[in-house]
């Protein structure tokens, strides 16, 4: 276990340097292009944005920024003036739903909004439209639940919807929606767990951090899962607790981020986790 730590330290340290060299450069840069000081320039509601609460941005092929908020729709920023998209119960073709989860560009350049309890809406940039999937009890291949917190496209051109305590792999030809349980023994995963993140590493396998359901990998052809990782109070290898919100991986060692627990590192053959406190991270920087 002591080599694997010392291991993992130095991967920290290496990983570090690298980063400050990297800042130190692309500063210098920047300095030396710009001559001042970057600056921020701050877009509010006096400009038109919709909501004071933003999940994620994008930039689209045109090169405008788009933005989901939690309550307020979508908004769209083309460098002048912003276009807000929101549901309007009178339009088909109007966003699903207000609460604007994720939104996310597949390698198509299609624009997918995920929203709270409405489904999962695709932008059409021409029409400046709207293509919605919704639950369906009598359909089978219809989204698992309207509930989307997010959308990924794997290196395989897999494109997987993380939907309430579900995941679909879904044709986006035909609109099939094939689902799957990352509840190992369960067809259908606990109703307080869902995706908070996806991750693919270079061998191809796919990797979720859950919400109160810990980690998992996941076959990308099948959808099944390969190994389930659980915090085990009884065990102190195994993984520190079960919500992870983030995931990267550094030869040979994948990392994941616990709240409030640290950093934890998933190592060796059978599998072991370690966990680093946040004020050992603190001195290691």
């Amino acid at each position: 276990m002591k080599e694997i730590f010392k291991t993992v330290l130095f991967e920290l340290r290496k990983a570090t340097v690298l980063l400050l060299l990297l800042l130190t450069v692309l500063g210098q840069s920047m300095y030396a292009q710009v001559g001042e000081q970057v600056k921020f320039e701050n877009l509010t509601r006096e400009d038109g944005v919709s909501g004071s609460e933003i999940r994620n941005v994008i930039q689209d092929d045109q090169g405008r920024i788009l933005f989901g908020t939690r309550f307020n729709g979508v908004n769209v920023y083309d460098g002048y003036d912003i276009e807000v998209y929101t549901n309007n119960p009178n339009d088909p073709h109007s966003l699903a739903g207000d609460p604007a989860f994720s939104v996310y560009k597949d390698r198509q350049g299609i624009i997918w909004v995920s929203t709270l309890g409405a489904g999962l809406s695709k932008f059409n940039s021409e029409t400046e439209s709207f293509t919605t999937y919704r639950h369906n009890p009598d359909d089978p291949t219809s989204i698992w639940d309207d509930s989307v917190q997010f959308t990924f496209e794997d290196k395989d051109g897999n494109f997987w919807v993380a939907a309430a305590n579900g995941l679909d792999k879904m044709d986006r030809e035909t609109g099939v929606f094939t689902h799957f349980s990352f509840d190992p023994d369960e067809p259908v995963a606990p109703s307080n767990q869902n995706i908070k993140i996806f991750y693919q590493d270079g061998e191809g396998s796919l990797w979720l951090g859950l919400r109160r359901g810990g980690l998992r990998r996941i076959d990308p052809d099948t959808g099944q899962v390969l190994e389930a990782y659980i915090h085990d109070p009884d065990d102190p290898l195994s993984i520190s607790d079960n919500n992870v919100y983030a995931i990267v991986k550094t030869i040979p060692v994948l990392f994941g981020s616990v709240p409030g627990r640290g950093l934890i590192s998933l190592t060796g053959k059978p599998e072991s986790f370690h966990t680093f406190r946040p004020n050992l991270i603190i001195r290691l920087v």
